[in-house]
């Protein structure tokens, strides 16, 4: 069985007012007790699968989850146990999953790299959960949505002093089509400030098992995208938004649960700008593609860049400038300044809807009027390749004949940063479109990946010399690491100048 469900953290603000519309006259109170399983290396976490035993109400469950075929899709089996049998495991403290029962289930597949009896052997329960739900459906004609409302602790298997405590919104699609539920979270989300969460209980419990407050920064490879030639436009852009999600979604989830990381910004930047690639080529091509998505992105892509690019300063280039001898630069006091920060960005409406859109559009039933009216995906993909590629040529050429690297003014920075841009959207189009491109295109996308990595460096050193210069008219200081960075950039100049030379020089095949 697939289940799609939306996870929200409600503001401590706006929890009473949520509230009294969950807990209704006809809401349900369930205590809902739950023993996790896994085994002491947590190899089924390792494997995205969570196995429970769970009480709800007089009832105990055991439930296994593992991948599905969506982002907030995932493949669940629910079987109801003897409650008195279990009521006397947990007093013997001998209570085990019975894993024989999915050996004809659609979860087989998920354990096939188990072998059963080994794995139930070294099954331990890693952390329990003492949680209260309150529950109420939503109905609109043949749609319904279960909302429940979760308040209570997780619990350290071990250690029962060790807990983290959970205030949490769950919409789930009891029946009827995905598009109700998306625009139910999206209403709920602009009432409440909700904001979305990818976090798992089972998440949670590892986190505490290991002392952590969040998980590590996801960053999900384009070389994992399966792409087949014969899909259609809509489909392809699907799966582009689909796959861009899973780096996304991990990653703004940890900042809006308190994550103060710069690699969990710096990540959910690139999946921005990998989404903002995939609309600024495909928009045209399919009206799915909403015109108020792509300003979103790029603000709130712009708004993470600009923290990012903060802390770097403060945390790797002010230390290599120390170690060189120049004066101190407070950049701390130009962070504490900057007036949106990740949280802020990430937590906002505008930001929160546009993840239920694209999660809502990467799960759209697409009819075959819709695709009929795309060209063929092959043409699609060279069209917009093409159009790319004469974008970055537009934008290099003129650069490329400079005898200079940087005449110092912010008319020159803000070339280099459209060119850059422009040299990234096609990086991430060519290696979405890997997968569909001849072999001897290969060398082509070799050029575009070098040109890129070198640009986009060379970039980043001319903004750390431009952020040291204006920072020299509050602290004269800074014009010492600002004079040095200068001297540099002929040396880092020279790498982007060759390949993006060769770039202009090698047409698309």
């Amino acid at each position: 069985m697939q289940e799609i469900e939306l996870k929200f953290l409600i503001p401590e603000s706006r929890l009473k007012g949520m509230m009294r519309q969950i807990d209704v006259k006809a809401a349900k109170h369930t205590p809902m007790r739950a023993h996790y399983f896994d085994t002491p290396d947590q190899q089924l976490a390792q494997s995205g699968i969570g196995l429970r035993i769970r009480q709800e109400g007089d009832t105990w469950v055991q439930t296994i989850k593992a991948g599905g075929a969506g982002v907030v899709a995932r493949t669940e089996h629910n079987a109801v146990l003897d409650s008195e049998q279990v009521e006397a495991m947990i007093a013997a403290d001998t209570l085990s999953p019975n894993l024989k029962m999915y050996k004809h289930t659609d979860i087989a597949p998920a354990l096939a790299p188990f072998k059963r009896k080994k794995l139930e052997k070294a099954l331990v329960c890693q952390y329990l959960t003492d949680i209260e739900r309150t529950t109420r459906v939503l109905k609109d004609g043949h749609n319904s949505i279960e909302l429940a409302y979760d308040t209570g602790a997780i619990i350290h298997g071990q250690a029962r002093e060790q807990r983290t405590q959970i205030h949490e919104v769950e919409f789930e699609l009891l029946s009827g089509t995905p598009a109700y539920l998306f625009s139910t979270a999206k209403k709920w989300c602009k009432r409440y400030k909700l904001c979305l969460s990818t976090v798992t209980k089972a998440e949670r419990g590892s986190l505490l098992l290991k002392e952590k407050a969040h998980s590590k920064a996801t960053h999900v490879s384009i070389s994992t995208l399966d792409i087949a030639n014969d899909w259609s436009v809509p489909a392809y852009v699907q799966a582009l938004i689909q796959h861009t999600l899973l780096q996304i979604l991990p990653n703004s989830s940890a900042i809006v649960e308190g994550s103060l990381a710069t690699e969990h910004s710096w990540q959910l930047y690139l999946g921005l700008r990998r989404l903002q690639a995939i609309y600024r080529a495909y928009q045209p091509l399919w009206s799915a593609l909403s015109n108020d998505a792509l300003p979103v992105i790029i603000q709130t892509a712009n708004i993470l860049k600009e923290y990012h690019d903060a802390t770097v300063l403060r945390d790797d280039i002010e230390p290599q400038m120390s170690a060189r001898g120049a004066p101190a630069t407070d950049w701390q006091a130009h962070i504490d300044a900057i007036s949106i920060t990740p949280i802020d960005a990430i937590e906002a409406n505008d930001f929160q809807c546009l993840l239920l859109d694209m999660l809502a559009l990467s799960m759209q039933a697409i009819d075959a009027d819709t695709e009929d009216a795309c060209p063929p995906l092959q043409d699609a993909i060279a069209s917009a390749l093409d159009s790319q590629y004469a974008k970055v040529k537009e934008h290099l050429t003129p650069l490329l004949e400079w005898d200079t690297a940087n005449d110092g003014s912010a008319e020159t920075l803000a070339q280099y940063q459209d060119s850059a841009s422009a040299l990234l959207n096609l990086y991430y189009l060519s290696a979405f479109a890997a997968p569909c491109l001849p072999k001897k295109a290969k060398r082509w996308q070799k050029t575009i990946k070098k040109s890129n990595k070198h640009m986009q460096r060379y970039l980043q050193r001319l903004e750390q010399q431009h952020a040291y210069r204006n920072f020299a008219d509050e602290q004269p200081d800074a014009l010492f690491a600002a004079g040095w960075l200068l001297a540099d950039l002929p040396s880092s100049a020279h790498k982007w100048h060759k390949h993006s030379t060769a770039l202009l020089d090698q047409e698309r095949t």
